[in-house]
């Protein structure tokens, strides 16, 4: 897992308390308030006097979102060990992950803190790794992103936007009886592959990653019709594989399911659920929204293309 680095704050985290410690006139200075603006490569910070004070990126030598809140950068990192790769590679903070093609997640890297050499340099390196392995040089992190810019210099293109949603659990009993499963089983592999919204499948070593795991699941005449995962590790809990079968939706079926995933946490200790979803999935997003998941973060992921270069 990456050392999470000196520059643990990102542009996704505007409206957070942070404290940032940078470079001023030869000496190091410190600032401590609201993230108000990411403009020019710089963050701009609302301190306690109600001034604002602007400070570069590169000039920063450590940064973090205050207590009790949390950074974009930190969850991003969770959402790793709990959605583990095969492969995995560190160029400092920054995390290069592969296995074989699957998810998006578990085939790109992710880009919190810094790498230890040169962005410059360090792009190169995932490019060249990414294309040693057959892969599409991928890459994610916050959006807004502190590389953004570079990113584009580089030849990577936009690819899709995803919220990262948050709630606190509750502990409300479902009027469906679902199944919960501590192993995974060949069915629920297959089913959950059949409707990988990727059109990819994920492997069961990615499915398995946490120290707590559920497989949650519905089944109607003998067949499977609804999933979910529910994947902990360190207080963090993630929802993922979260499905519902076609001529079953509009029963408030996923609704019921996800009461099913926040009772399970609540019953393990778990008050934090977390979940991503597409920006542009409307019915989910209009499902999370109407159960109380609020926004946290948006997450980009980017493609390197050869178009140019």
């Amino acid at each position: 897992m990456p050392a999470l680095g000196r520059l643990f704050i990102t542009p996704a985290d505007l409206g957070r308390k942070i404290s940032i410690r940078y470079h001023s006139d030869g000496q190091l200075t410190d600032v401590v308030g609201t993230l108000v603006k990411w403009q020019d490569e710089k963050f701009t910070v609302l301190n306690k006097h109600k001034a604002e004070v602007s400070v570069a990126a590169l000039d920063i030598f450590a940064a973090k979102v205050v207590a009790p809140e949390v950074s974009a950068a930190w969850v991003q990192s969770m959402a790793l060990k709990v959605w583990q790769a095969k492969e995995v590679e560190n160029l400092g903070d920054w995390v290069l992950q592969a296995t074989g093609g699957a998810t998006s997640r578990v085939n790109s890297a992710l880009l919190v803190g810094l790498p230890n050499e040169s962005v410059e340099i360090s792009l190169e390196k995932i490019i060249n790794w990414y294309q040693a392995r057959d892969l599409t040089p991928l890459v994610h992190l916050s959006s807004p992103g502190i590389f953004d810019t570079t990113l584009k210099s580089f030849n990577f293109k936009k690819t899709y936007l995803i919220d990262f949603l948050t709630k606190k659990a509750d502990s409300i009993k479902p009027v469906i009886d679902f199944t919960i499963e501590e192993d995974l089983s060949s069915e629920w592999l297959q089913v959950v592959n059949q409707n990988n919204g990727e059109g990819r499948k994920v492997d069961d070593f990615t499915l398995k990653s946490g120290d707590f795991v559920r497989f949650i699941s519905l089944k109607q005449d003998g067949k499977i019709c609804a999933t979910a995962r529910l994947a902990a590790e360190s207080g963090f809990a993630l929802v993922t594989n979260l499905w519902v079968s076609e001529s079953l939706r509009n029963q408030k079926i996923a609704q019921n399911l996800m009461q099913a995933v926040e009772l399970l946490a609540t019953s393990v200790n778990l008050d934090q659920i977390w979940l991503q979803v597409l920006r542009t999935n409307k019915p989910a997003q209009n499902l999370y929204k109407k159960i109380g998941y609020q926004l946290h973060h948006q997450y980009r992921y980017w493609a390197y293309s050869t178009d140019g270069r």
